[in-house]
Order: structure tokens, then sequence, then C-alpha cells
């Protein structure tokens, strides 16, 4: 994801605000200090009806409040595009009105981080059509394989001995990956915004705050919807 840096050291926050929508399992933490609360359900639709009441009740239990110092992490992809849009409307709407610097993370890693293996990580979305979003991750969670629209044997294909395979994806094509010498994760199909958090109160804390004024969606594939052709005012010649 962009890597541009808008804020300066911000060691000062008191409490972070995490929403994840990029994948079927919509996700939202709220972290103060080393406590973090999280809330997390798989939506087949109707995301913009529960992230600021979700948002509200994490923000109530937390004891925290918007007047407080706090930033916001974001996934702003690859994932579904429309939910993925619906979190990122939300998540820079409220990092305008709270002045709030925003962190990015990309949604495949903060999948991976969530497994915490010590071990190469495979992460995948699915990304209809019989395909997947995925990225494949070092034992030390470095980028080994940049994330990538895929069909899912190339992505079976990266899998080692040993490796951790985590992610909606994963599940989705379960009888493909079976085939691997991977590992299925624990909890393969959560939102990751608990890592999401901690990710971000970390690159927070090192200037890695954004402008959510300049923050887009990351796509892998283009939209398939289209805007219409205009129509011309001019009349034809005859």
């Amino acid at each position: 994801c962009d890597d541009q840096r808008y804020f300066p050291h911000l060691g000062w926050l008191m409490w972070i605000l995490a929403v994840d929508t990029a994948g079927p399992v919509v996700g939202v933490a709220v972290k103060v200090g080393e406590r973090t609360l999280v809330r997390e359900d798989r939506l087949g639709r109707g995301t913009e009806k529960v992230l600021v009441p979700w948002i509200d009740a994490l923000m109530n239990e937390a004891g925290v409040s918007s007047s407080a110092p706090v930033g916001i992490g974001l996934t702003n992809g690859p994932g579904a595009f429309t939910s993925l849009r619906v979190g990122m409307a939300t998540a820079l709407g409220l990092a305008t009105a709270w002045k709030a610097p925003v962190w990015l993370g990309c949604s495949l890693l903060t999948r991976a981080k969530m497994v915490h293996p010590g071990r190469p990580v495979v992460s995948a979305l699915d990304a209809r059509k019989g395909r997947l979003y995925a990225a494949r991750y070092g034992a030390d969670g470095r980028e080994i394989m940049a994330p990538a629209d895929l069909p899912p044997d190339v992505v079976a294909g990266w899998v080692e001995s040993g490796d951790v395979m985590t992610g909606e994806g994963i599940a989705v094509y379960q009888d493909v990956f079976a085939r691997t010498a991977g590992v299925m994760a624990q909890d393969a199909t959560t939102s990751g915004v608990a890592a999401l958090a901690e990710l971000a109160a970390w690159g927070l804390a090192n200037g890695e705050g954004k402008n959510p004024a300049e923050v887009l969606p990351r796509y892998i594939r283009p939209p398939d919807a289209v805007p219409p052709k205009r129509r011309s005012l001019i009349p034809p010649r005859v």
C-alpha cells in the first residue's frame, strides 16, 4: 500500500480504531494500551448499517471518546469491492471529522499477522469468479509473493511443506489446498482486525500516518461496473 508519510511521530496517541471490511467477515477493533476489544461477524450484506453502532459500542466499552487523540487503522484492499468501499468511507469519514491520521494495512498481510506462526504464511481471500487474492509472507513477515489475482491452483503451487494457510479464500477452496503440504490455520476466516489494530499502533507511533484525503482503495482487479457512455449532444451530420 501507499507508504507516503503525512504525519510526524505519533507516540502520544491514546487509542486506535481499526476497521476491516475486505472479506465477508467484517471486523472493528478498539485498542487502548495493551487491551484490544473486537467486534466481528460474517455479513452477506448490510455492512453500512452495523459499522457505526459497533464502533460506538466498543468506544463506550473501552471508555474512550473522539476528543482523545486517536489514530485509525484501515485495510484498503484487496477485497470485495462494495464492502471495502463501505468500510473505507466510514473510517475515512471519522478520520476527517476527528482529524485523525490513518495507517493503511493490506488485507492479506493483516490476516497473515493474525496467525503468528513463526513460519511462512500463504494468505488468501475469495476474489469470486474462480479466483483468489493471495500473497505469501516469510516467517519474518516479509512479503515473498506480492498480492495478486490468481487461480486457486496457482496459489496452491506456492505452498511449501510447513507453510501456514489462512484467509477466507483457503476455506472456500479447501479441496484444492488440502492436496498441499501446508497447514490450515485455526480461525482462518477471521477478519484480522485485531492484528490491524496492533500494526496501526506501531506504524502510527513511528510516523506512518496518512492524510485521510489522500487514501485510495487498493484494487488488484478492475471493477466490473463501468460508467455508461456519454451521449453526444451534437446531432449527427446528415
